[in-house]
């Protein structure tokens, strides 16, 4: 947390507004774009592959993790848009499908 506020403070000095300003400028961004500290696209691939929110789909009308679905279901959750990658096939798409 340190490193954010020493952070903060030189963007401040460098584009000569107060933090305050520039963290209402920020948060009006994030709300215009519908963007918040936890979206996928905009975490490390290392993170999403550990967050479990990610990996949450509904298969008739239960919470699964999609890590745990056979990876025919994995396929059709990842074409929908629903899950970053597969999973069985790892972050780069190239691990061999065991069978």
């Amino acid at each position: 947390m340190a490193g954010f506020v020493a952070w903060q403070s030189w963007m401040s000095e460098a584009f000569g507004v107060a933090k305050g300003t520039m963290s209402a400028k920020a948060r009006q961004v994030r709300d215009l774009l519908r963007i918040d500290h936890f979206a996928p696209e905009f975490q490390r691939a290392d993170i999403v592959a550990e967050n479990p929110a990610v990996w949450l789909v509904l298969v008739d009308g239960f919470a699964m993790d999609a890590r745990n679905l056979p990876t025919e279901l994995q396929m059709a959750a990842y074409q929908r848009g629903l899950i970053p990658f597969v999973p069985a096939l790892g972050p780069d798409g190239t691990r061999a499908i065991e069978g």
